[in-house]
């Protein structure tokens, strides 16, 4: 399931590393479109949270119909998404990369204004318009790429770049207010080392709360939008192996999204 202000084609490649390591007998992996999203501006309403709630819920409760674990993955805003539904009982397994917490990014995003605000100013300008970063050669928020990507990967990232409600955007700044306690699943929280929007340290202290297994890999926020990115799929791939969901074990079926819920 992807986050915010990304279209689902960002995690092509992605979805086909995790079909190609589970194997033909998984079947193939499935992203989510969210429907929090918005047009044009002001970029008012047009759902928030629970409307992706609903959504999500129709999906995953369909998979099940299906027979076979149902393993649901989600970045970003899509992590705290997946987070919710889990906590509504609808997954066998669950993979949150770099997710949101539940906390919301208030104490974040002000760190990032201390330390980069450049960078912090940039996130403020795409809560009013991406149109920018879609159409002008600008460079991205440090965090969102490694320092390696290339000129091309960063070019070619503005195509998956989308606006993004305010209603979202708000409950993502100030969180969801869950309370945070392990879940009843297997859990895998990966953390990006070179990510200044939802930083390793705000990911490795949701995972502890979950008490969920976790990986801190050497890419930034949208691993998912450049070569070094790959890591993060061979890692969930033998995660889930490990788990008995895969290419070893053919008898089962995850589900990504409809069959192995991908960010």
């Amino acid at each position: 399931m992807p986050g915010a202000f990304t279209a689902p084609g960002a995690f092509d490649a992605l979805a086909t590393t995790l079909t190609d390591g589970l194997g033909p007998a998984v079947g193939p992996v499935h992203v989510v479109t969210l429907p929090a999203r918005a047009a044009r501006l002001p970029q008012l309403h047009r759902g928030g949270l629970r409307a992706a709630d609903r959504l999500l819920d129709e999906q995953l409760e369909r998979a099940a119909t299906d027979g076979g674990p149902v393993v649901l993955a989600g970045h970003s805003l899509g992590g705290l998404l997946s987070l919710r539904a889990a906590r509504r009982g609808h997954v066998d397994a669950l993979v949150l990369l770099m997710p949101v917490p539940p906390g919301g990014l208030v104490r974040d995003l002000l760190a990032m204004a201390r330390h980069d605000p450049l960078s912090a100013a940039t996130f403020a300008a795409l809560a009013v318009t991406t149109w920018p970063v879609r159409t002008l050669p600008l460079r991205p928020p440090r965090g969102l790429f490694t320092d390696g990507a290339s000129p091309e990967v960063r070019d070619r990232s503005r195509a998956w770049r989308v606006d993004e409600s305010w209603l979202v955007l708000a409950q993502l700044a100030l969180g969801s207010r869950e309370p945070v306690a392990p879940l009843a699943v297997p859990t895998l929280v990966v953390a990006g080392r070179d990510d200044t929007l939802v930083p390793a340290a705000s990911v490795r202290r949701l995972a502890g709360e979950l008490r969920a297994d976790l990986r801190e890999l050497p890419v930034a926020h949208n691993f998912n939008e450049e070569p070094a990115g790959d890591v993060v799929g061979a890692e969930v791939v033998t995660w889930l192996a490990a788990r008995g969901i895969g290419a070893d074990h053919p008898t089962h079926h995850p589900m990504d999204h409809p069959r192995t819920r991908t960010p």
